[in-house]
């Protein structure tokens, strides 16, 4: 069993486990590009509500990709050598894209929070678009 790059479970379980993981995270990127695919062709993102849902859409796709690139440990040694540079490279991505995940969250719900509560000035709230994307 090895204990390097933060792996505590046996490789056996731990392949099991990566294999599911990896196999819902393809599920997801499907689902993304699927309805990131609707939402351009019908054109609805005309509305800041529906481009912060494209936004949170195209996070949530990154997510995905970054959950489905741990794959790629199950056929790299890379746990047990000295070469740890992939390992690190895989940690910041799924680190950011969790961030990103979390934030986008936040911003759909700081905005319909916005429109709920200061509906006289919601068209002052679309001038926040550039700090949403940020």
């Amino acid at each position: 069993m090895a204990e390097s790059c933060n792996q505590s479970l046996p490789d056996k379980i731990h392949r099991e486990l990566m294999i599911i993981y990896s196999s819902c995270s393809l599920l997801s990127a499907f689902g993304c590009t699927l309805a990131i695919l609707l939402i351009l062709c019908f054109r609805m993102y005309k509305l800041l509500t529906h481009r912060l849902i494209l936004y949170h859409l195209l996070s949530a796709l990154f997510y995905s990709i970054s959950n489905i690139l741990q794959v790629t440990s199950l056929y790299q040694d890379y746990w047990s050598g000295e070469d740890y540079q992939w390992c690190i490279a895989e940690a910041f991505l799924l680190q950011y894209s969790n961030w990103a995940m979390l934030l986008a969250t936040l911003n759909i719900t700081l905005h319909m929070t916005g429109m709920v509560i200061f509906y006289m000035y919601y068209t002052h709230l679309s001038k926040l678009e550039p700090f949403y994307i940020l």
